[in-house]
């Protein structure tokens, strides 16, 4: 199990998110090494010194009027986008600072904000006046959000932000 913590560690050292989703991490390591199932994968980390776990978000909470087939499909579609639940693992030696905190907000706005610009660039033909009125006014406040923690995290504008199409 060392080589597993050792890969484990080289990766939470450089990795641009300090608190990585355990199970995003036993994806990448089992694409290369295949056999370990996650509960061991988990249990590895936790045993080394290295790793501190915390709690991390559950991807079914609200869903449970969903059939567990619904469930399922919604978890695998949002990993398949990146978005792992579970528990977060960080090395100890990694601290999480102000700046890393502010990098991380400013990204997901921006993400935030570039899926809605999307969003409304496929958005239905035939879309309700109002329906599309009020996704421009949820890119308006998006866009204010945005502004607003750039001026209170101190950040420069984006220079490779997405703009609305013509």
């Amino acid at each position: 199990m060392n080589n597993l913590t050792d890969w484990a560690a080289g990766i939470l050292e450089t990795d641009e998110e300090i608190l990585v989703p355990v199970k995003k991490l036993w994806v990448q390591y089992t694409a290369q090494n295949p056999g370990i199932s996650l509960d061991d994968f988990t249990r590895a980390l936790e045993a080394d010194a290295r790793f501190e776990f915390m709690e991390g978000t559950d991807l079914e909470e609200g869903l449970e009027d969903w059939t567990e087939e619904e469930r399922a499909e919604h978890v695998a579609e949002m990993e398949a986008l990146g978005f792992f639940g579970g528990p977060r693992v960080k090395l100890v030696s990694r601290e999480i600072t102000r700046e890393h905190v502010a990098r991380m907000i400013a990204k997901h706005t921006n993400n935030m904000l570039n899926a809605l610009w999307s969003a409304y660039d496929v958005r239905p033909e035939d879309l309700d006046p109002e329906e599309d009125a009020e996704l421009l006014d949820l890119i308006a406040r998006a866009k204010e959000l945005q502004l607003n923690l750039r001026e209170i995290l101190e950040l420069p504008p984006e220079d490779q932000e997405q703009k609305p199409s013509e």
